[in-house]
Formats: structure tokens, sequence, C-alpha cells
């Protein structure tokens, strides 16, 4: 193990927050799953249908990275996408809505094998909301 106590505070995020997803990956793989899945689909499930392009700039992606991640998840039965001319509208199918439910307990279950509930993630929102743009939700 390197020597972390010498790390400045951000490399210390950056590696935890890489070892966190590689781990979150792991859970998801038999989910057929990644982390921008599980984002794309949490997205889809808290909000009304609208344009991608609309959902890709809420969450701060570039469009085509979403577009790839929702072809993805609709190959799997868990979006629909729908091409009205210039715009692609998005929505969960019910089969989505089921793997929703699947990804929630997956979530309890890691963030208790990580202790990631508690003082962490209240101080992880509070750096989130410090360093988001004013321009995402």
């Amino acid at each position: 193990m390197p020597d972390i106590e010498r790390w400045p505070a951000w490399h210390l995020l950056s590696t935890s927050a890489r070892l966190v997803e590689r781990r979150w990956n792991e859970c998801l793989q038999p989910l057929g799953l990644t982390s921008a899945g599980v984002i794309a689909l949490q997205m889809l499930g808290s909000a009304v249908p609208c344009a991608q392009f609309e959902r890709a700039e809420a969450i701060g992606v570039r469009a085509q990275s979403l577009g790839e991640t929702l072809t993805r998840l609709q190959t799997q039965g868990w979006v629909n996408l729908e091409r009205m001319g210039r715009v692609q509208n998005v929505s969960l199918t019910k089969d989505g809505e089921k793997i929703l439910e699947r990804i929630s307990e997956a979530e309890q279950e890691i963030s208790t094998q990580l202790s990631l509930d508690g003082r962490l993630r209240g101080e992880l929102e509070a750096l989130v909301e410090n360093l988001t743009p004013p321009f995402l939700p």
C-alpha cells in the first residue's frame, strides 16, 4: 500500500471514488449494468419523458455518451427510445422499473458493505453541492 498519509485530500478522494466505482460495477455486472446505466435509469425513473439532449444536460454528460448508454439499455428492454424528427424522446419500460428496484437493493448492500452512510455521506453531499455548476440540477 502506498504511503497514503502523505497524499493530498484531492488524491484520496479521486482514488477512493475510482475504487468505489470499481466495486459498484462489480456488483452491477450480474444485472448487466454499469454505473453509467444506473445513472441513466435512475434519471428516467424520476422524471417525465423528455428529449435525450435535455437529460444529458441535466446530468452533465454529452448527448452522444448518454445516447450510447441508452441504446444499450434499450437493447436490454429497459428503455424506450422514440425519434420525433430530430428529437429522441426517452422513457422507462416496465422492465426498466423492475430493474430500478433491483438497483436500489444493490445500492443498499454496497452502502452497508463500504460504510457509505452517515457522516461521510453528508460531507460528500456538501462537496457535490459546492462544486456543482449552477446550470446542473
